[in-house]
């Protein structure tokens, strides 16, 4: 016959009624968990089974079997029998020692409470404290006390028997440290600039394909996460383009022909670190557009976008925060050679922009692909521009047209009129280009404007001469270029 169910429920073969002469007890401990299982299995919530479950004194069965014993006995007379003892004290729970500090114990009240009071405290609740040190002790929690199992548990216990009423009222001091202020673009305005652009915005995770990441820079080691999403998400990215190019895919193996995308998001930086504890993630603005210029519509003709169409909306981009940039020729491998550049400031690469490298697109499986990536601490910095007061006087305007090589980069020669140009030369640039009859193999025709002004007075015609044949002087033995006969 079913006696009880352990810790839940007694049974009725087994209860007490007023004729009962003999009464068996029976004081226990059992598992918590074991209990808190059965009563949900069988559907019971007893007064037993909710007093199991939360757990009792492990210690208390047999001072509860002579405290029940002796009040049966004063009450109700009769005589004790034999005490059965079935227990696995392996089984018992262990009370492991917990370490407290008096720095701990200021830290989390807020204000110091001596050592004494602590030791006593705790001594008083029934723990067992070994002074460890000066302000160190080794605390081991009584076992009734199932609630003290961390530090902060027993920095409680000293609180309230100390009393909140005594804790002191302090305002708390914080040290505000302000920073210079920079006058910069918020990613508000950014991301207003790129939709003005006709781009829309991407939101992709940071993890991309090992194989794409491979492709795009194939010396880079992408750090592999221990349990990706997916296959194709295994690695953390090195360039945006590694999310980018994916969401391009999906549109156009659906019909959309013209992609215009950009993502504000967190790049790893694998160039110098040496361990993953000198990895440090950039954030960056990146952009990708396949397709033509513009909308398919009824007034203008569709045209693809080419490489004037990219570099004019980077420099818009640039434009809001009058950041001051020179396009040299890049190198990266996996672009377009001679429709791709890097984006300088002061000397240093602030991103690049371009055609992605032919041999690559037919990997992918993408058309004509136009990209670019900047770090956003340059895109959102904001330089002060320099004010003068505008010349009265009538300014000057020379052309001249130049036969080059097409190796030399046209960034540097405007560099060095600029600087050849000195004062005077108030400002210089790029009007006509010229490959064909009349211009050698190897060589091209770039035809410059040259506008010459003086602040405060009016140039005269041998001043403006005298500069036109230092250019072109220094352009001769610079770069070996000759004036194109008109």
């Amino acid at each position: 016959k079913v006696l009880a169910i352990a810790g839940i429920m007694g049974g009725l073969e087994t209860s007490v009624t007023d004729d009962t002469q003999d009464i068996f007890l029976e004081s226990a401990f059992f598992a918590p968990l074991a209990i808190a299982g059965r009563a949900r299995r069988f559907g019971l919530h007893t007064d037993s089974s909710q007093r199991y479950e939360r757990g009792v004194d492990f210690e208390l069965p047999m001072i509860a079997m002579d405290r029940a014993s002796q009040l049966i006995q004063q009450y109700a007379g009769g005589e004790f029998g034999p005490i059965t003892v079935a227990e696995k004290t392996e089984r018992l729970p262990q009370r492991n020692a917990i370490e407290l500090n008096q720095a701990q114990v200021d830290a989390l009240l807020g204000y110091q409470v001596s050592a004494e009071f602590i030791a006593d405290a705790l001594t008083r609740l029934g723990c067992v404290v070994t002074v460890k040190a000066q302000g160190q002790w080794s605390v081991v929690p009584p076992s009734h006390r199932y609630d003290m199992a961390i530090y902060q548990d027993l920095i409680e216990e000293v609180a309230r028997i100390h009393g909140y009423d005594n804790i002191q009222i302090r305002l708390p001091q914080i040290d505000v440290k302000f920073s210079a202020y920079q006058d910069g673009f918020e990613q508000d305005q950014l991301r207003q600039t790129m939709v003005t652009l006709g781009y829309q915005e991407a939101i992709s995770f940071s993890f991309a394909d090992l194989k794409l990441e491979k492709q795009l820079n194939p010396a880079v080691h992408p750090l592999a996460l221990a349990n990706p999403i997916s296959s194709d998400l295994a690695v953390m990215r090195s360039t945006l383009l590694s999310s980018l190019i994916p969401c391009v895919q999906y549109n156009l193996n659906r019909q959309q022909n013209r992609v215009r995308l950009f993502e504000l998001g967190l790049r790893f930086d694998y160039q110098n670190a040496q361990s993953i504890h000198d990895l440090k993630q950039i954030p960056t603005l990146a952009l990708i557009a396949v397709g033509s210029r513009i909308p398919e519509q009824w007034h203008a003709k569709a045209q693809p976008m080419d490489f004037f169409d990219l570099k004019g909306e980077v420099e818009q981009i640039l434009a809001a925060g009058r950041v001051q940039v020179d396009y040299v020729r890049s190198e990266r491998a996996w672009l377009h050679p001679g429709q791709s550049a890097e984006i300088v400031v002061n000397g240093q690469s602030i991103g690049y922009l371009g055609r992605l490298h032919p041999s690559l697109e037919n990997d992918l499986d993408l058309g004509v692909t136009w990209v670019a990536e900047l770090d956003q601490s340059a895109v959102l910095q904001s330089y002060v521009s320099n004010f003068t007061e505008l010349s009265r006087f009538p300014s000057v305007r020379r052309d001249i047209a130049l036969l080059i090589s097409d190796n030399i980069n046209v960034n540097d020669i405007q560099q060095l009129i600029k600087q050849t140009g000195g004062d005077l030369l108030d400002s210089s640039w790029l009007f006509d280009v010229y490959t064909g009859q009349g211009v050698e193999q190897g060589k091209r025709s770039l035809a410059f404007a040259l506008l010459w002004q003086h602040p405060s007075r009016t140039l005269e015609d041998a001043e403006i001469k005298s500069g036109m044949d230092q250019i072109i002087e220094v352009l001769e033995n610079t770069y070996q270029a000759t004036l194109r006969a008109s």
